[in-house]
């Protein structure tokens, strides 16, 4: 039995020399990457001199990088050769962040500012979507006193983990006093569409830390940086304009009621006065905190006029003390002004009945109110005299009921309000009031 052997012809044979050597040589390559770096990480292998760097195979680059992760253990005696390292891996990796990283920290120990700040910038560039990478640059720029540099870093950190937001921007404000670019800047304009994310995400967690910690200031940034379909009839527009009221920042109260309604504030006019009209419910007027169990609250055809009223509900089952509806109106200082409006009772139990009254800011001595009303009556009017302090541009209309210590105190029973209006007439000075 004997064997042949066939011969491919010369022409076949060189090109599957040319397609097979390439597949070999990049296999080769990536086995070196590999090893190399595997020796590296073990200390069995270090590059700790320029002849050391220039005897890597080309292309290869993963020792260069390990090299450079440990450079700040292995290389702090020898900062201008592990300069030397990174700028090879920029050459071989450029779109690597991390080659650019590494420099910068090589280049703050060799004090070259100017060079440190360059590469940071380049390796944020590279690292928007990469959250550590992002972290390592925005603690960087934060260690170099660079806050201005920071803040756009901060952005896209927070855009790719907007639970970091909140840390963050509280950081920047304590690092800054430019509130208006921390706000312009930091706050993303935009949140991720990969999850159900409410548009002022980012503006309402800014706001309302800015209210908590009552700096009106870095508040009044947030808004102002906030778009303007953002600020029409939000409810953190409302959280703000209350605010803005307990702090009379009277101007800014009356830019923010623009913003929020899109009109200007009229003095003395009590929006849905007549609860005609479908309510906002971020509306300044009949703003309503989340109401107590035992009681609710709508607008009911059972009206004085009209087809509509508003009617308060108490079921019985609490003693309920009511606060949750209430009215902003703009009013004038060193003015006075009377309240009317007409309601009817149904059944209202216990001798602690609801009632309105007015609230002048912070001036709790200045609350003027109608008497309460229990059991059932008629549509009746009730009217509230009031005088407004000179410091005063806001007051306040509340539907109440205080808490009662009797025992019949869990009350029940309804009642409506309707056909509201208030009424200025200027205060006399105390030599007229003698005069008369």
């Amino acid at each position: 039995m004997s064997t042949k052997f066939v011969f491919l012809p010369k022409s076949i044979l060189a090109l599957l020399i040319i397609v097979t050597f390439p597949l070999l040589w990049a296999a080769w390559l990536l086995w070196q990457d590999e090893a190399l770096t595997k020796r590296i990480a073990e200390g069995g292998l270090t590059i700790n001199t320029p002849e050391e760097l220039s005897n890597l195979p080309p292309l290869v680059s993963k020792p260069l990088r390990q090299t450079l992760l440990m450079a700040p253990i292995n290389l702090t005696n020898d900062i201008a050769i592990a300069s030397e390292i990174a700028q090879e891996y920029r050459q071989r990796r450029p779109l690597d962040s991390q080659g650019w990283l590494s420099s910068s920290e090589l280049s703050q120990a060799e004090d070259d500012s100017d060079k440190t700040s360059e590469f940071l910038s380049v390796a944020h560039s590279l690292s928007r979507n990469h959250i550590t990478t992002l972290v390592k640059v925005f603690n960087r720029y934060l260690e170099l006193g660079l806050i201005d540099q920071a803040i756009p870093v901060a952005r896209d950190l927070v855009y790719a983990q907007p639970d970091r937001f909140r840390n963050v921007f509280y950081l920047l404000s304590q690092l800054t006093s430019d509130y208006r670019t921390l706000a312009r800047e930091a706050i993303p304009p935009n949140v991720p569409d990969n999850r159900n994310y409410s548009a002022d995400l980012y503006y309402s967690w800014a706001l309302s830390d800015a209210i908590r910690a009552e700096n009106t200031v870095l508040a009044q940034a947030v808004w102002d940086a906030m778009p303007e379909p953002l600020q029409l009839n939000s409810r953190q527009g409302l959280h703000y304009l209350n605010y803005l009221v307990r702090q009379k920042s009277w101007q800014e109260t009356e830019n923010v009621w623009q913003e929020l309604l899109g009109e200007g504030s009229v003095e003395g006019e009590i929006l849905y006065a007549d609860f005609e009209l479908p309510m906002s419910e971020n509306s300044p007027c009949w703003q309503t905190m989340p109401t107590p169990l035992g009681v609710a609250w709508s607008v009911d055809s059972n009206a004085y006029s009209g087809d509509a009223s508003l009617m308060v509900e108490f079921d019985g089952t609490e003693n309920v003390g009511f606060y949750h509806l209430v009215c902003l109106v703009p009013v004038k200082p060193n003015y006075s002004y009377r309240l009317t409006g007409m309601w009817k009772g149904d059944e209202i139990s216990t001798l602690s009945g609801p009632y309105v009254d007015v609230f002048l800011g912070s001036h709790n001595k200045l609350v003027q109110r109608s008497e309460p009303m229990v059991n059932s009556w008629p549509w009746m009017k009730f009217e509230i005299t009031f005088d407004v302090p000179d410091d005063t541009k806001i007051a306040s209309i509340r539907i109440r009921r205080t808490k009662s210590n009797l025992i019949d105190s869990k009350i029940s029973g309804r009642v409506w309000f309707d056909d509201l209006k208030l009424n200025e007439f200027e205060k006399m000075n105390e030599l007229e009031e003698n005069e008369l």
